[in-house]
């Protein structure tokens, strides 16, 4: 009697936070299991009928199950001892590339099986004797894929402590594999019996993840670069979705819709089948957009990119083609799906297109869409309302030529202004492909050239990096993710545009410049703009920059070897660098003067005064100075007649940028009445690297933190640090400043919220200052 498997449609449905799909869950109604043992299935098409096989612990046998049909949710039971292997974990796969599947069997306690098919198409596997030598961790749960990129597969074994084992082929192809010391996976530890799962479910080029632990919690890391051998935590409770003692999971695409299905076996019990869903585009948020239109003759075409992190239905996708200037239009409607960061591509004549392009596949044909130049314009509709365009429809159109090529620089506008939104350039085509607007990759650069990446309209780059006094061989690929978040943005809000590199990347004092379009702010001030760069998990600002929001770029240099750039609100703007400040009496007025040596990004200064040493009690009595913003030395003389004699007064400088942020100098005191010759020289203060205020003290938030780097620590190009403490000893908050550039006067400002991102209780803080091997400490206190 045939048993069949039966996935029908249950009621659930579980959120992913992370790249919001959505995953039903589908029941397994007669799936017929021994409540002892544990199941993880396998699967692969081991007689390449187009049925996917299944593989399944039942009891202390494997079962072996097959589609019904091709693309079938329903498998029949085709064994029930498949080929007499001993159970374990399982896992299909071609170690050595000859094509044949090779089945390692993960055995709890007594290392890796590992048998062969005994020939194409077989359904017979062999043991291979002497495999994976000296490999046995304690629970030995086996997965494979190739972390690094680099054409050797690595095994991932989890194990009964809850930590991860990798190693990597000797050589491709080979059956040795050794393990890698001091991986960064080593690291990652879920408490106990890691069962761990890689794929790449949000298609953006960088792996998946996916750790069980004993208690059938799911953990969540992704890749932190495409490549990269560290993996970033995303949750620790995927989904909400439990899998139960034990449990495990398997990825596949049984009915082959571009869906990813999950399968969860458990301890004791039926297997459990998610299956991710698409969604309709967003009408607000340019999820679906036109990237490329090619005008060739009859291969002309247009592509339609998915930049969202969904899989999104084309159901209800018309495109609308206006020919030369009319208002009158033809249309087509789409169907079927498109997964998140891929194209679909329409062709004028599907034929043609896909003679002229060999290896490339038109998904829709339009013949009434010409493509010839003149005033031709394009709509994308859903639902009847239009969501993208490529030109303005009407007498409004642009015109452009017959033959030209256009690729998309801005993925958050209309699309219809072809000079902002597009670049027309003799670019190759790349119908399915990133653009060149969007990539270059580069073989070996020298010292000190400047690398342009992409285009941002008008003709203008996108990226221009330089790698310093470093010597790069080897490829180099730059990639611009535009109208995007950034990865793992925490807490922090960036423009929506990043830059991701791959390959051989390593500057020495090299510098990284990246433009923007108006669209991409995000709401952020570009005069607060400033470079971060991510790594190891975290962003990271790079102090060293430099604005022109006329020309929407920000330049940073110093720059480390970061895999990914993108600009954020800056806590800091450049220093002022003061070299004197002085207080003179004048008959009956008293004279504030200073000299700044460089200045940057500063609105003016403010003369702050009061008639005590504390700056909270102390009010601007000047208008705003004008900064003159440059790199030689400026004077500046303040005068102040509102003075009496024999008082005390105390004065400060206050610097205010461009973006409204502050830096208050020390104070200076003088007492009226005292001799003060005015042609005598008085002495200048001298700072020392340490913490020079706090202010307003006490506070509700948000406090100024002010801090001084002299030229001592300057030359010694070390981090500076801040952290808060409570007044139980228990650090609160932590700030890493990174090493300044130049000696003088830095303010940073703290919300009040502790590490976790909530708000700190009244009371007494205490402020510590770290650079090198100075340190300093003040008191401040937080009022509700």
């Amino acid at each position: 009697m045939k048993k069949i498997l039966c996935i029908s449609l249950f009621i659930l449905t579980a959120v992913m936070s992370f790249a919001q799909e959505t995953f039903i869950l589908k029941s397994n109604p007669y799936m017929e299991f021994s409540t002892s043992n544990t199941k993880q299935p396998a699967f692969a098409d081991l007689d390449n009928d187009g049925r996917l096989d299944m593989i399944v612990r039942n009891n202390n046998k494997f079962s072996h199950y097959e589609q019904t049909e091709i693309n079938s949710e329903e498998f029949v039971l085709i064994s029930s001892n498949f080929n007499d292997i001993p159970v374990g974990y399982p896992v299909f796969t071609d170690l050595d590339n000859d094509g044949l599947l090779d089945l390692v069997i993960g055995l709890y306690a007594s290392g890796l099986k590992h048998y062969k098919q005994s020939g194409s198409n077989s359904l017979i596997f062999e043991e291979v004797e002497n495999s994976f030598p000296g490999i046995d961790e304690l629970g030995n749960k086996p997965t494979f894929t190739d972390i690094d990129g680099n054409g050797r597969l690595d095994l991932v074994l989890g194990a009964v402590s809850g930590t991860l084992y990798r190693y990597e082929q000797e050589s491709p192809n080979s059956t040795v594999f050794t393990e890698k010391e001091n991986d960064p996976l080593s690291n990652i530890n879920v408490v106990n019996n890691s069962s761990p799962a890689f794929t790449d479910l949000d298609n953006d080029g960088r792996l998946d993840l996916f750790i069980v632990n004993g208690s059938g919690k799911i953990y969540h890391y992704e890749q932190a670069g495409i490549n990269s051998e560290n993996f970033d935590l995303v949750t620790d409770n995927f989904n909400n979705i439990g899998t139960g003692l034990y449990g495990n999971t398997s990825f596949a695409d049984l009915d082959n819709d571009k869906l990813l299905d999950l399968i969860i076996g458990r301890w004791g019990t039926n297997l459990m089948h998610y299956e991710q869903t698409s969604s309709n585009p967003s009408s607000e948020e340019k999820e679906l957009i036109f990237t490329e239109i090619t005008s060739n003759g009859a291969s002309s075409y247009l592509e339609l990119y998915n930049n969202s992190d969904k899989l999104l239905d084309l159901q209800n996708i018309k495109i609308r083609y206006f020919n030369d200037a009319s208002s009158e239009f033809s249309e087509t409607t789409l169907s079927g799906n498109i997964r998140s960061r891929e194209y679909c591509l329409i062709a004028q004549n599907k034929d043609d297109f896909e003679t002229t392009y060999e290896d490339k596949k038109a998904d829709a044909e339009f013949a009434e869409m010409l493509l010839d130049g003149g005033q031709d314009a394009i709509a994308l509709v859903y639902n009847g309302n239009v969501i993208d365009r490529f030109n303005a429809e009407g007498s409004d159109a642009n015109f452009w030529n017959n033959g030209d090529h256009f690729e998309r620089v801005d993925f958050l506008t209309s699309g219809e202004f072809l000079i902002n939104d597009w670049e027309n350039y003799d670019a190759e085509d790349s119908p399915g492909e990133i653009n060149e607007a969007d990539t270059r990759t580069v073989n070996g650069i020298s010292p000190n050239t400047d690398i342009q990446i992409g285009k941002n309209g008008n003709g203008s780059i996108a990226v221009l990096l330089n790698m310093g006094s470093s010597h790069i061989t080897g490829n180099m690929t730059v990639k611009v993710r535009r109208g995007r978040n950034v990865p793992n943005p925490g807490n922090e809000t960036f423009i929506k545009r990043y830059v991701e590199i791959e390959g051989n990347y390593k500057p020495v004092n090299g510098s990284v410049t990246i433009k923007y379009k108006d669209s991409e702010l995000n709401g952020l001030d570009e005069n607060e703009l400033a470079v971060f760069g991510y790594q190891n998990g975290e962003w990271t600002e790079i102090n060293t920059v430099q604005r022109n929001k006329n020309q929407n770029w920000v330049k940073a240099t110093e720059i480390d070897d970061y895999l990914i750039f993108s600009l954020g609100r800056g806590e800091e703007t450049l220093p002022v660098e003061f070299s004197s400040f002085n207080l003179i009496q004048s008959e009956e007025d008293v004279l504030v003067k200073w000299v700044t040596q460089t200045e940057s990004d500063l609105r003016g200064f403010y003369v702050l005064k009061s008639e005590t040493e504390d700056l909270a009690s102390a009010r601007r009595f000047s208008d705003l100075i004008p900064a003159s913003n440059t790199v030689s030395a400026h004077e500046y003389v303040c005068e102040d007649k509102e003075v009496m004699p024999n008082k005390t007064y105390w004065y400060w400088i206050e610097a205010l940028s461009l973006s409204d942020n502050s830096s208050v100098t020390a104070s200076q005191s003088i007492m009226l009445g005292e001799s003060n010759d005015p042609e005598e020289e008085v002495p200048e203060f001298e700072y020392k690297t340490g913490l020079t205020d706090i202010y307003p003290n006490p506070f509700n938030p948000p406090v100024n933190i002010s801090f001084f780097m002299d030229e001592e620590t300057i030359d010694q190009n070390v981090n500076a640090e801040i952290m808060i403490y409570n007044v139980k000893g228990q650090e609160v908050h932590r700030r890493d400043l990174g090493a300044k550039s130049a000696p003088g006067i830095y303010t940073i400002s703290w919300n009040g919220n502790d590490k976790e991102g909530k708000e700190c209780g009244s009371g007494i803080y205490f402020v510590k200052f770290k650079a090198g091997s100075s340190r300093s400490f003040k008191k401040s206190i937080k009022l509700k």
